[in-house]
């Protein structure tokens, strides 16, 4: 089942967001991720945090290393940022369209 919204099952201490143009958003917080509770035990708690680790996927790719000790307002504003993207082919036509335009 495709979903947009997925809790991650592992840990409990995260989630993932799918936009209709092909990316997502991953924000975790739990041990071992970069984020207050990297050095937190193993033990399945659902931790809170104060920071967390957001990750870009295009597809089942990720776009860039991982974006390490996020506070809220910067994983808000990267969670905007990534819903406003266009698909990269769009991207890479419109680019190559200006190219031609201006030959």
């Amino acid at each position: 089942m495709d979903t947009n919204f997925r809790v991650n099952e592992r840990h409990g201490s995260g989630f993932y967001i799918k936009f209709d143009n092909g990316y997502s958003v991953s924000v975790q917080w739990g041990p071992g991720c970069y984020c207050s509770n990297h050095e937190a035990p193993r033990d399945g708690r659902n931790l809170g945090s104060i920071t967390a680790e957001v990750a870009i996927f295009y597809g089942s790719s990720m776009v860039d290393e991982p974006l390490p000790y996020r506070t809220p307002e910067q994983v808000a504003a990267t969670i905007y940022s990534v819903s406003q993207r266009g698909r990269p082919h769009e991207e890479n036509r419109e680019e190559s369209e200006f190219g031609e335009e201006a030959s």
